[in-house]
């Protein structure tokens, strides 16, 4: 029985030679806007986002296979050039919930699970009233979706979805509340934590299991801020700024009773606010925030308890989920000057980020891949890409990008296809897909029964066999398959193949072995770069 070797060939420009790190833009709609992609999330295997590269079609739901080709509109669901502006495109298992137009400036709840078809509006709540609908945000917990939405008789109340139009259904209404808010929904026993906001400044803390029977009121607190609750949960205990009538804003807990929902400390006592607003993160079985005790202000840490609420060191920041995070055991947080600031839970352990040049780095995004901490800094501070292994080195990727017109656009990582993806405005392309590949775990690949050399290369490669009697054909196609190289006889120990006059793009190799059908060797899915 022959047997086939499929290769994959990654062709692509280096913007620095020396780094094994390739940039790749999807210009889906050429100019010096771009499409402004927003909101990738994975579905069966594809990749699912927003963007308006279709000036018949507008903003609507597009989906990506990883190859420039394989990228396109998977469905018009406001047809013609108007948009349906699909919002909050969230996986869950085998679908993902979004929120989109279709008639009437009239926002509900949408699934797909990558197809067309597939592709359908789940909510009908109040379809025909431009103040009706559904609303952000939209969180996903256990293959349903929580979300927001109101008609003429619950204007404001929380719903849930298993994705399907019958298990839609409403599951706490506010009561006729105008301008009340449902916020900071968070996983934690087994259930859905948020705060319930009203107007007046009053919060309550609820918890849901999804349905109208198990969704109960777990205390109020009496605020008159509005600010947001910041809830957080770490080891099974919820975290949150609270304020009662006797104290300022101060870090509470709950274990999810009534009775286990208290302040942990007045940590400024008496009406004075001890909690410094920005939010909590979990790190090393610690919650951190900051805070101010009339003496110091700065970083804290809690175990929930009073006796385990330490100050770490001084310094002002924030944290919030796209520039904070923990990486090789250290906690990646925005300090003083509102740039990234290290620590790993000691005043002497915690410091600035430096890049190259001993210059501070002011953050947009932060994510880990491939063992390494990819940064994105901030529009108007030496906007740039860039990574670090953890050593406190930090290598430059791009610099000078472009700051964005757009008064909001929701940039983000996302991990698809053994790729970094993300939505920024890097060039003159405007804003698009980007994706980065990081080639410097390449060599972890599994032994081949041939050897494929030199890897990375610069187009042209040998394959060794290792058998002098060795006989098959060679046949490689782009992404669009046209053929570009062929062979109907290689043989021996060695073979050099170079494609001739090779494009940046992706090529697939299918090498068949007829030496003896008896013996076939077969190689799956190996990559290669070449630059």
């Amino acid at each position: 029985m022959l047997k086939y070797l499929l290769v994959i060939l990654l062709l692509v420009r280096v913007s620095v030679s020396a780094q094994p790190v390739t940039l790749t833009c999807f210009d889906l709609l050429p100019g010096p806007l771009g499409s402004v992609p927003q909101y990738m999330a994975s579905c069966n295997g594809k990749m699912l986002f927003t963007c308006e590269a279709d000036s018949n079609s507008g903003r609507e739901l597009w989906i990506s296979d990883g190859t420039l080709p394989g990228t396109h509109l998977l469905k018009d669901i406001r047809k013609g050039a108007n948009s349906s502006w699909p919002l909050c495109i969230t996986g869950a298992n085998d679908k993902v919930f979004f929120i989109a137009v279709e008639k009437n400036y009239n926002s509900q709840l949408w699934v797909s699970d990558g197809t067309e078809a597939g592709t359908r509006r789940i909510s009908n709540i109040d379809t025909n009233n431009i103040n009706g609908g559904v609303y952000p945000p939209l969180t996903v917990q256990g293959g349903k979706a929580f979300f927001w939405g109101s008609d003429s008789i619950h204007r404001q109340a929380l719903w849930v979805s298993d994705g399907t139009v019958a298990g839609t259904q409403l599951v706490l209404s506010l009561n006729n509340a105008d301008n009340a808010a449902f916020t900071d929904f968070i996983a934690c026993r087994g259930k859905m934590y948020f705060m319930a906001r009203y107007p007046t400044g009053f919060t309550e803390l609820w918890a849901t299991d999804g349905t109208p029977a198990g969704t109960t009121r777990i205390d109020t607190l009496h605020t008159t801020s509005l600010i947001y609750q910041h809830l957080a949960s770490c080891n099974n205990l919820l975290f949150f700024m609270g304020e009662d009538n006797t104290h300022g804003l101060e870090p509470w807990v709950s274990d999810g009773t009534a009775a286990g929902t208290h302040m942990i400390t007045d940590l400024n006592p008496g009406p004075a606010q001890g909690y410094m607003g920005s939010a909590f993160y979990a790190y090393n079985g610690r919650t951190y925030f900051f805070g101010d005790d009339g003496r110091q202000k700065g970083l804290y840490a809690t175990d929930g308890t009073a006796a385990g609420t330490q100050f770490i060191t001084t310094t002002t920041g924030a944290f919030g989920w796209d520039y904070t995070t923990v990486y090789k055991d250290k906690l990646y947080f925005i300090g003083d000057s509102a740039a990234i600031s290290v620590t790993n839970g000691t005043k002497e352990g915690t410091y600035p980020l430096r890049d190259s040049a001993g210059r501070l780095m002011y953050p947009s995004l932060l994510h880990e891949y491939k063992g390494n901490l990819y940064i994105l800094t901030a529009e108007g501070w030496r906007h740039g890409l860039y990574r670090t292994s953890g050593n406190d080195t930090v290598e430059t990727l791009k610099e000078g990008l472009v700051v964005s017109p757009w008064i909001y656009y929701a940039k983000q990582f996302f991990e698809y296809d053994d790729a970094l993806w993300i939505n920024d405005w890097m060039d003159s392309s405007g804003a698009e897909l980007w994706r980065i590949y990081d080639t410097t775990t390449i060599v972890k690949q599994p032994t081949l029964p041939f050897a494929i050399y030199p890897n990375p290369n610069h187009g042209s490669f040998t394959i060794s066999t290792a058998d002098s009697n060795f006989t098959g054909r060679i046949h490689i196609c782009d992404v669009a398959g046209r053929a570009v190289y062929y062979n109907n006889h290689v043989s021996g120990a060695t073979i050099h193949v170079t494609i001739p006059g090779a494009a940046a793009g992706v090529y697939f190799l299918t090498m068949q072995d007829i030496s003896n059908p008896k013996t076939s060797r077969t190689i799956n899915s190996y990559k290669i770069v070449v630059w």
